[in-house]
C-alpha cells in the first residue's frame, strides 16, 4: 500500500513540472522585442538581440563625402508645339513672294498682298480709274489736281472714238523719283494697247498724275502669239 502511494505522488510531481516548463517556454515564444534595442534574456539563458538591423557599411567607398540630400527634380522646360507642316501650317506663314501671274506683253502683274502701303494706295487709285474706265465712265477722283483736265480728256475722247478696253492688267507699281510707276496694259476686243501708269502724293493721298499709252491701239487686230510661256524665274534658262 505504501508502495501505490509513493508512485502516485512521484507521478503528480513530474506532470505538474512538465506544465510549468511547457508554460514557461510559451510566454517566452510570445514576448514582443523590447522597443528600446535592449538585449532579452531567453528561460535559457541565450541572450537574443532585438535591435533592428543596420545595413552595413559600403567598404568600397571608404573616404567619400557624405551623400547630398535628395533635391527638388527641376522644373521640366515648356513643352514644343509640334511644327504644323499641312495646308494649315501653308496658310499660316502669310503672303509669299513665289511666282506670280505674268502678262507677255508687260510682265509680272501685280499681287495686291504683296504691296507696301504706298503701293497699296497707287494701286487702289489706279484701279479705281481703270475699272470705271472699262464701264465707259471718267473717274476724276483719282486723279491729281493739275493733270486733271488733260487725263480726264484724254479719257473721255478715247470713249468717243469707241476704245473701250474689256479688261485691264497692271504690274506692281515700283519707284521713279517722287513718283510710283506701274506697267500698264489695256485689252480690248480686238487688240491691245501698252505703256505706263504715273501716281504720286497729294495730300496724304496717292492718286493716278500720268498716262502713257494709246487707247486707239485696241482697234488693232493682233495675231494670237504662238510663243510658249514660262515664268519669269526659268526664262533667262530658256534663252527667253
Amino acid at each position: 500500500m505504501a508502495i501505490i502511494l509513493l508512485a502516485s505522488a512521484l507521478c503528480l510531481a513530474s506532470c505538474q513540472r512538465t506544465a510549468s516548463s511547457g508554460t514557461t517556454a510559451a510566454g517566452s515564444v510570445k514576448q514582443p522585442a523590447s522597443p528600446s534595442g535592449t538585449p532579452v534574456t531567453a528561460p535559457s539563458g541565450t541572450t537574443v538581440n532585438t535591435a533592428p538591423t543596420k545595413p552595413a557599411p559600403n567598404r568600397g567607398a571608404r573616404g567619400s563625402a557624405p551623400q547630398p540630400a535628395e533635391t527638388a527634380p527641376a522644373a521640366s522646360s515648356a513643352p514644343v508645339s509640334p511644327v504644323d507642316t499641312g495646308v494649315f501650317g501653308l496658310l499660316c506663314q502669310g503672303a509669299q513672294d513665289g511666282t506670280l501671274p505674268e502678262d507677255f506683253e508687260i510682265g509680272p502683274l501685280v499681287a495686291a498682298r504683296l504691296l507696301g502701303d504706298d503701293e497699296r494706295a497707287a494701286y487702289d487709285a489706279a484701279a479705281s480709274l481703270l475699272d470705271a474706265f472699262t464701264r465707259g465712265r471718267v473717274d476724276r477722283t483719282g486723279l491729281a489736281a493739275e493733270p486733271r483736265d488733260a487725263l480726264a480728256g484724254m479719257i473721255a475722247f478715247a470713249l468717243e472714238q469707241g476704245d473701250l478696253p474689256v479688261a485691264w492688267r497692271l504690274g506692281p507699281p515700283r519707284a521713279a523719283g517722287s513718283e510710283l510707276v506701274a506697267n500698264l496694259r489695256l485689252l480690248g476686243a480686238d487688240g491691245s494697247a501698252e505703256g505706263e501708269l504715273y501716281a504720286r502724293r497729294e495730300g496724304g493721298d496717292l492718286l493716278v498724275s500720268d498716262l502713257q499709252i494709246d487707247p486707239a491701239r485696241m482697234r488693232v487686230r493682233r495675231e494670237r502669239s504662238g510663243r510658249t510661256f514660262f515664268p519669269s524665274p526659268y526664262r533667262w534658262l530658256l534663252g527667253g
